[in-house]
């Protein structure tokens, strides 16, 4: 099953999940890309559109691009719901956006990436459809430089969603966006910063429900976290709370422009 596959009947769930539509990286990336009006804005990977819905006021118009149907029809609906009548919903891979190049003043992505087939492809559109001096704003899950911790979390997300790619450090996102034609000015997040969605980390019923992850999966998911070494622990800050566990899913956000 590919990404479009597994999200088209998701859609409900990630419309309604509190850490999508009111995360902390939802604000850090609407500042971080600095919206202005006049401007036309790009959310790739937009999922259910919470990120393209919070550029909406800021922007001209902005368009979210998605490879799901059920995921944008979803958008669509809270745009309606809104009163949102500046973001159309276009369906396609970030790897090949039906897009002139040039199209656009500012272009975001947020927790899309580990989902994309070849994130350099997506990269290389991501500067072709910016204009020049352009702002692009990513926001992903954040690798992690210890192997073992890397390689823990990695399973974890597999077990969550098998869709999951990779999450990638910050200088693997400074090398990608670089070698696409991108020049990087900031990263921020992931573990050294602690930067999670939300205050109280990550309740992993919470989790696999929103990914209608199979019973089997999430019981390993709560078995690898209850008997994971006590660093791995440490660094996820892994704890119990009404027979239900809590764990820190961090965040990477990373600020780049076309020269």
């Amino acid at each position: 099953m590919d990404a479009r596959e597994q999200f088209e009947p998701l859609g409900a769930g990630y419309a309604k999940s509190r850490s999508h539509a009111a995360g902390r990286t939802l604000a850090l990336v609407r500042d971080r890309v600095q919206p202005n009006p006049g401007e036309v804005a790009c959310d790739v990977g937009t999922g259910t559109g919470h990120m393209a819905l919070a550029l909406a006021p800021r922007v001209l118009r902005v368009v979210g691009a998605d490879p799901a149907a059920g995921m944008l029809a979803e958008a669509w609906k809270l745009a309606y719901e809104r009163g949102v009548g500046n973001a159309r919903w276009v369906r396609t891979p970030a790897e090949r956006l039906p897009f002139p190049g040039a199209a656009f003043d500012l272009l975001v992505s947020r927790t899309a990436a580990h989902h994309f087939t070849d994130v350099a492809a997506a990269a290389r559109e991501w500067t072709r459809v910016l204009r020049r001096g352009g702002r692009c704003v990513v926001s992903d899950l954040a690798g992690h430089d210890d192997p073992d911790l890397h390689r823990f979390v990695h399973e974890v997300e597999v077990l969550h969603d098998p869709t999951h790619g990779r999450s990638l450090v910050g200088r693997e996102w400074k090398g990608i966006l670089e070698a696409a034609g991108l020049e990087v000015r900031k990263i921020e997040g992931g573990l050294t910063e602690r930067l999670t969605e939300l205050p109280e980390g990550t309740r992993v019923s919470d989790w696999c429900a929103r990914s209608r992850t199979p019973p089997e999966r999430a019981a390993e998911i709560l078995r690898r976290l209850r008997g994971a070494p006590p660093a791995i622990r440490e660094a996820l800050a892994v704890r119990e709370e009404g027979g239900d566990v809590l764990f820190n899913v961090y965040k990477l956000v990373v600020t780049a422009r076309r020269g």
